[in-house]
């Protein structure tokens, strides 16, 4: 099928209650991200529904973040999806030998890396270590009046969307527009962790509205 009629891929991430209250199951796929304090002492989603929350200070050095990492993954073995807000990420060796998969990122550092396999046309990700991918957040929008994702610009079809909730309300709001999306076949939603099959080629990036159908 066409790029140009293939709906656009959309990961939705959201932050994990951090009273350890259950978060209220949705038909849509969504990545609770969760920091380090809240995998050891509260209840969690599966590891494909998770995406640790990864500390700045960690990346001062590798054994830091080598530290924090395999802590993580003694809480969370399959853990293979990780955020990262306020700042470059580093050391994607390390990232990589402790298992982490993907990381989302508000932007890129050293811009002018190259990737090490190639990812769909347009989407913005890249594999600058083998084994890891990252991949940007939506940028906010001061203005909603086009945008098709709530306070985000509008993906393309066949294009790739990971949108940060930042609150419930936000939340409920990304939820309900995927849920039409994915109805009227214009997106289907994945996991941030469901991200390196597609773009491995591991497994075909959805063509069709399914995810509720299939729920």
């Amino acid at each position: 099928m066409p790029v140009t009629t293939s709906p656009a891929t959309v990961v939705v991430c959201a932050a994990w209650p951090r009273s350890g209250v259950s978060a209220t199951p949705t038909a849509t796929p969504v990545t609770w991200v969760v920091d380090l304090d809240s995998l050891a002492s509260h209840p969690r989603p599966a590891a494909a529904a998770l995406a640790l929350a990864i500390d700045p200070a960690w990346l001062e050095s590798r054994q830091t973040l080598r530290r924090a990492l395999v802590q993580a993954r003694h809480l969370v073995p399959d853990l293979e999806a990780a955020v990262l807000r306020g700042g470059p990420l580093a050391h994607h060796a390390v990232l990589a030998e402790e298992g982490i998969r993907i990381v989302a990122v508000d932007a890129f550092a050293d811009v002018g890396r190259g990737s090490r396999r190639p990812a769909p046309t347009g989407w913005p990700c890249r594999n600058v270590a083998w084994g890891l991918w990252e991949v940007r957040f939506c940028p906010p929008r001061r203005s909603t009046a086009w945008s098709w994702l709530p306070g985000l610009p509008a993906p393309r079809r066949g294009g790739l969307a990971v949108a940060d909730a930042e609150g419930a309300a936000r939340l409920q709001r990304l939820l309900d527009w995927t849920r039409r999306g994915v109805a009227g076949g214009r997106a289907t939603a994945v996991t941030l962790a469901g991200l390196p099959a597609i773009l491995e080629g591991r497994r075909s990036a959805p063509l069709s509205a399914s995810v509720l159908k299939a729920a």
